[in-house]
């Protein structure tokens, strides 16, 4: 899944500003996406959530720059629903070596067959 965030920039205003623009529109652009990954965590559910730099990209039709980032996020697996995790009397993971808890995660994770899954 994932969540966009664009500005558009006038050529002018960016030129002007030798280009400091684009820290101040990444920065917004960072405050906004915040604030819908936090209406999605509001809603419920657990996610790792994964955010591309900044893009920058000319547009000759209409005279300006358009800033965008993007946030991928997908649900959060615990280490207990992960088909790499082999039990809970050994704790230890296929894909990492060491001990890892019942409720640790990591961005591996991929959900066990629905039958086998611990609430």
């Amino acid at each position: 899944m994932k969540v966009t965030c664009r500005y558009e920039i006038p050529k002018e205003a960016y030129e002007h500003s030798n280009g400091d623009i684009g820290e101040h529109v990444g920065n917004m652009i960072v405050r906004e996406l915040c604030k819908k990954i936090a209406d999605i965590v509001a809603n419920g559910g657990e996610y790792i959530f994964r955010m591309t730099p900044n893009e920058v990209m000319e547009n000759p039709y209409t005279n300006s720059f358009h800033y965008q980032r993007y946030v991928v996020y997908e649900p959060l697996i615990r280490c207990k629903n992960c088909k790499h995790w082999a039990s809970e009397e050994d704790y230890d993971c296929e894909i990492h070596s060491g001990a890892f808890g019942a409720d640790d995660f990591c961005s591996y994770g991929e959900r066990k067959e629905e039958s086998e899954v611990e609430e």
